[in-house]
């Protein structure tokens, strides 16, 4: 939270949340966009029910869909542990962009098609993967049926 600097209360700024485990802070396809940056607690980031990291505290989560200017969210974020989260409100996200550099602003926007790129690439690995091991399962029960 170095960002903010040392003697900034977050909490005199954003209103919180706290998260059991389990609880689901939202989901691949919402549409909200407000972001969070974790108080405490570790949360996992899934796409296509498939864990792509886990983050923790410090960490900032839920910006995409502001910063890269898109529809809906790239991932599901789960709470792994009981933790809170800070609440950083769409509005005020869309105010710090209003105010930025246009070249800093394209580069957001552009980085975009690269994140999709790499997205595209994990449903690829995930769909082979997947067809991969049916096949696998398939050919066992076959040979489980011959032994019989």
């Amino acid at each position: 939270m170095s960002f903010f600097g040392a003697d900034t209360d977050l909490s005199k700024m954003f209103s919180s949340r706290t998260l059991e485990k389990n609880d689901v802070l939202y989901r691949e396809g919402d549409t909200l966009g407000d972001a969070y940056i974790i108080k405490f607690g570790e949360i996992e980031l899934l796409k296509h029910k498939s864990q792509v990291d886990v983050v923790g505290s410090g960490e900032v989560v839920g910006i995409f869909n502001v910063f890269f200017d898109n529809k809906v969210r790239m991932f599901t974020a789960i709470a792994l542990t009981k933790g809170e989260v800070f609440i950083i409100p769409e509005k005020y996200l869309k105010d710090i962009l209003d105010k930025v550099d246009p070249f800093v602003k394209y580069c957001f926007r552009t980085f975009l098609p690269l994140l999709n790129r790499f997205s595209e690439q994990f449903d690829k690995k995930s769909s082979n993967n997947s067809q991969e091991k049916k096949l696998l399962e398939e050919e066992n029960f076959k040979k489980m049926k011959m032994t019989k």
